[in-house]
């Protein structure tokens, strides 16, 4: 008997998919889920490795993701929570798993995403890093000269 819900097929092989890429969307079987597995991500990686370095000490990084299951897979970018830039092992100050779960049709997928703090946005974490404390101090200073031009206006 055919099935009422096709399953979707690896973007690579044909195989049957355990789930997309977090990058290009495409739907991938496990051996294919890596980055430097299939093509759009493996020709992007390639023809931008000069910019996968630590901001610390320069570095060669290279974002990795991996499936354990058909619905589990490990996603790593290497960046920092903070401040997105590129980080090595050494000098993440603080390293958290963070797990999505995203529905696939009837299937259910687990995404465990490692968000890596560096020396700088690990104390800054509660606040959002550093990107989140300009952001924090932009809405203060925005509320402060409404409220000045209100009262002097």
């Amino acid at each position: 008997m055919a099935s009422l819900y096709p399953m979707q097929s690896c973007h690579e092989c044909e195989a049957e998919a355990a789930g997309r890429c977090p990058s290009c969307n495409n739907p991938l079987c496990m051996e294919h889920f890596a980055r430097h597995a299939h093509t759009p991500c493996a020709r992007h990686l390639a023809q931008h490795h000069d910019e996968y370095l630590c901001y610390v000490c320069g570095a060669n990084v290279v974002p990795e993701q991996w499936s354990t299951a058909v619905f589990a897979h490990y996603v790593d970018e290497h960046k920092c929570f903070g401040c997105n830039r590129y980080i090595c092992d050494t000098h993440t100050q603080r390293r958290d798993e963070q797990v999505k779960i995203v529905q696939d049709g009837l299937r259910g997928h687990r995404y465990h995403l490692t968000a890596r703090s560096c020396e700088l946005c690990a104390p800054l974490r509660p606040a959002g890093g550093l990107i989140g404390v300009g952001w924090w101090a932009a809405g203060v200073a925005t509320l402060a000269l409404t409220g000045w031009f209100l009262i002097h206006g």
